[in-house]
């Protein structure tokens, strides 16, 4: 039983590794299109998001098509990101920080940018929450 108990114990902790391997952002590869609108998602753009759902990306030129998508669907995906656009890194889109403006030259025109914190976009306009970000889009 004693050389039994390790070899379970490395089965389970393998059989939880697929959902922990998804659990943080995942590059956006070159050549990837935008999801909602099929455009292609620009390296590095400060206005792209994603979601990683069962280890499926699901990649976005503009966080409004990103914030669109969430609204439509009926199970909602759990892991979403947002890149910052001063940092340009990837940062959990639920407790980003958000700006709409017409200053802001996004993809798709929805004017959102995203910031991890919220001092950094006020300086921008008014900061909203990631609900309060769902709700800007009517």
């Amino acid at each position: 039983m004693k050389k039994v108990l390790p070899f379970i114990l490395l089965l389970v902790f393998a059989a939880c590794l697929p959902g922990l391997a998804y659990a943080e952002p995942m590059e956006i590869p070159e050549g990837s299109k935008c999801h909602i609108c099929g455009m292609k998602v620009a390296p590095g753009s400060p206005y792209s998001a994603q979601t990683v759902d069962e280890g499926n990306l699901l990649p976005f030129c503009d966080i409004g098509d990103m914030l669109h998508y969430y609204k439509k669907q009926e199970e909602k995906p759990t892991e979403l990101y947002v890149r910052g656009a001063q940092s340009r890194e990837w940062t959990g889109a639920q407790g980003a920080f958000y700006v709409k403006s017409d200053s802001f030259s996004t993809p798709m025109g929805w004017g959102i940018a995203a910031f991890s914190d919220k001092e950094e976009a006020e300086k921008f306009g008014e900061a909203m929450t990631f609900e309060e970000a769902l709700d800007a889009l009517e």
